[in-house]
């Protein structure tokens, strides 16, 4: 078997075994690498899994926030409709009232859609360019380092083998030549694999901090327009409640849902205006509770 048939089996034994197989075989020892740049290498295979999880999930929102939408939305039209026919008057305006409300909630998931779409998109491009980009730089990087390792290996053994024996100064050159060669493309691949990574850190960072600043003022503008929606809605049911004398429906619905949504307190404002105290006032309310 020449020297070249050997060398042409090895490297292709290299290239398709991983270097860490190679370690374990004894057959070569690998390169030793560059910490800074494992360490970044590894970095950016648990950046890919990141972006790949949000991708994912950004996508299942948005189609679950599509199907609310359209549930919302026909949810509203079908009180909206109920109420228009109902011939027990204390009903009309109640369904009126809650089919406005889920038209509305409807048109707020409307508005944030795009923005969901946009955040998904952003996120898959950054991942499909940037990181496989990147990506594709290790791989090959991890190439060129393994083909160094086969030539000093056959470089190694070639000068072993050869070691007694007078070879010819042209085959010495092409050894030689090989292995400089091998080193020197590993070499810039190293250093240019390593800005590429450090660059692309930056990216990500200034990137994906721009990206959820706007994703978190959209949720913002979402939750306040419901909650603005709600707060509307909670002001015309609780008239409603009181034009039936509805004191029960009014203060245990209105009241409690609007300190929920809006954060506000009127229990200790009622119990001021009634000039009663808040255990005095209690009392009632239980027993006519009970009584119903």
């Amino acid at each position: 078997v020449s020297g070249f048939s050997f060398k042409n089996r090895f490297v292709k034994s290299l290239h398709v075994t991983s270097r860490k197989m190679m370690e374990m075989t004894g057959r070569v020892q690998s390169t030793s690498g560059n910490t800074e740049l494992d360490l970044k290498i590894e970095k950016l295979r648990e950046v890919q899994q990141q972006y790949d999880d949000l991708v994912r999930l950004t996508d299942q929102y948005h189609s679950q926030m599509t199907s609310l939408h359209k549930t919302h939305k026909l949810l509203g039209a079908q009180l909206y409709g109920f109420s228009v026919k109902e011939h027990e008057g204390k009903l009309n305006q109640p369904m009126k009232v809650v089919g406005e409300a889920h038209q509305s909630v409807a048109k707020h998931i409307d508005a944030l859609l795009p923005k969901l779409r946009s955040l998904s998109s952003t996120l898959a491009t950054f991942r499909d360019a940037a990181i496989e980009d990147a990506s594709q730089s290790v791989v090959k990087y991890e190439e060129a380092r393994i083909t160094y390792d086969a030539a000093r290996a056959y470089a190694t053994k070639w000068l072993q083998h050869n070691e007694n024996h007078v070879v010819p100064e042209a085959k010495l050159k092409e050894v030689s030549s090989e292995l400089r060669s091998a080193r020197a493309n590993y070499d810039r691949l190293q250093h240019d694999l390593l800005e590429k990574l450090i660059v692309l850190n930056e990216m990500r960072v200034n990137d994906l901090k721009a990206i959820l600043n706007v994703y978190l003022e959209s949720l913002h503008e979402f939750y306040a327009a419901c909650a603005s929606t709600f707060g509307r809605l909670a002001d015309k049911y609780d008239v409603v409640a009181a034009d039936d004398g509805d004191d029960h429906a009014r203060l245990g619905i209105t009241s409690e849902f609007r300190n929920v949504i809006l954060g506000t307190t009127e229990e200790a404002s009622d119990d001021e205006d009634d000039g009663t105290p808040a255990a005095a006032s209690a009392a009632p309310t239980t027993t006519t509770t009970t009584t119903t």
